[in-house]
């Protein structure tokens, strides 16, 4: 499946697939097997998020201060949907996904 995924777009989501802790099914994934799962989800996704900021504008601000929630994935590149509420960022930020989407077909083409 790896092979086929060129990119992965998300609007204002919370990851946290990887949620560890007890009774969770990743306990049960070999750590590097988790770390390799985790670093293909991070070079493949961007994150559009909900924000007062221009679209496309990469957001900074630490995820706790957004949600109060923590990170999993620290490092997918999260940025402004266009839009603060979250119920209208994906229609409002839905050609810069397919943008994305389509810079990272070219880059898998050239591959």
């Amino acid at each position: 499946v790896k092979s086929r995924v060129v990119g992965i777009a998300w609007t204002d989501a919370i990851n946290d697939m990887f949620r560890q802790g007890p009774g969770s099914v990743y306990n049960k994934v070999p750590p590097e097997a988790l770390q390799q799962w985790r670093d293909f989800v991070i070079a493949k996704s961007c994150n559009w998020v909900a924000s007062s900021l221009p679209l496309d504008a990469v957001d900074t601000r630490p995820l706790a201060s957004k949600f109060g929630a923590k990170a999993l994935f620290p490092a997918v590149v999260e940025v402004s949907a266009g839009h603060d509420t979250h119920e209208w960022t994906s229609a409002v930020c839905k050609n810069s996904v397919f943008k994305f989407l389509d810079g990272k077909f070219a880059e898998a083409k050239k591959q």
